[in-house]
């Protein structure tokens, strides 16, 4: 298990997947840490796995400010991001695209 990444929630930066503030993420990524270490305080955490950027300089201070160590730090870009309007779903950002893509 050492091995492993464990990850604190997936894209709380998008309402899709979590309806909470973000300061409710940084909480629960909190507790959430401090229990993953109180098993084993090798075994590694990650955060934010946010959409695109999102939030992550404020993950961070969150993190400096609180004194919380950050094992390994995530977000995610997808390749149609570059397609159609933020909100779109793949199909919609597809379908917008360049024939040539």
């Amino acid at each position: 298990m050492r091995h492993w990444f464990f990850a604190v929630w997936n894209e709380p930066s998008l309402t899709a997947f979590r309806s909470g503030k973000q300061n409710e993420y940084f909480e629960l990524y909190r507790y959430t840490g401090e229990a993953i270490k109180g098993v084993d305080c090798a075994l590694q955490r990650r955060g934010p796995a946010t959409a695109d950027n999102a939030g992550v300089d404020d993950f961070l201070e969150f993190c400096h400010c609180n004194r919380l160590a950050v094992d390994f730090v995530t977000t995610r870009h997808d390749p149609t991001d570059a397609y159609g309007r933020p909100g779109d779903d793949t199909d919609v950002q597809l379908s917008d695209s360049k024939r040539s893509v």
